[in-house]
């Protein structure tokens, strides 16, 4: 009996990604701060998909992340996007086919407006609505920091954005 079969191989895939990404999301919400195990199980769990659909797609797909990678550094060069969200990004094009990473692009960029039309709207509510008690609660506490954020127009969390269009990708399965 073989134990991978495709259909494991690809569940495993969709559950660690989905699970990375999310990790990815949360710590960008709450600390502005993508960790790097995140972006490694995004890449490894995508680089293993991909192999799986012969030697040939992985190399295209990591030729594809390259190319992106180096475009996103230079829009971090200029202070337009910052690092961990160019880590996240390019290790989440190494499980997609280029029609993937085309449609994953475009994912993002809608997510990424939706998450500043979010900011934008939140940033007119009066502060008082925006303030949750205090409490132990580690949600409470995140969102207490994003309502502060906010009110002083603080960065947006990219990695939100890059983890939406991620998972859509993902779950649609138009990734390749």
């Amino acid at each position: 009996m073989n134990v991978f079969r495709p259909e494991w191989v690809a569940a495993i895939y969709v559950v660690a990604t989905l699970g990375f990404l999310a990790l990815a999301a949360w710590s960008d919400v709450a600390i502005r701060v993508i960790p790097d195990c995140a972006c490694i199980g995004v890449a490894v769990a995508g680089l293993a998909h991909r192999a799986m659909a012969g030697v040939e797609a992985a190399v295209v797909s990591l030729g594809v992340a390259l190319v992106v990678f180096a475009l996103l550094v230079v829009a971090h060069a200029r202070g337009v996007i910052g690092g961990g969200d160019v880590k996240l990004a390019a290790a989440a094009l190494l499980g997609f086919s280029p029609p993937g990473a085309v449609r994953f692009l475009m994912a993002v960029a809608l997510v990424g407006g939706g998450v500043a039309m979010v900011h934008l709207v939140l940033r007119r509510v009066p502060p008082r609505w925006l303030m949750l008690p205090a409490g132990g609660m580690i949600i409470r506490r995140v969102m207490a920091a994003e309502a502060w954020r906010i009110r002083r127009r603080g960065s947006l969390p990219y990695g939100v954005a890059i983890a939406g269009g991620g998972a859509w990708v993902v779950l649609t399965g138009f990734g390749g």
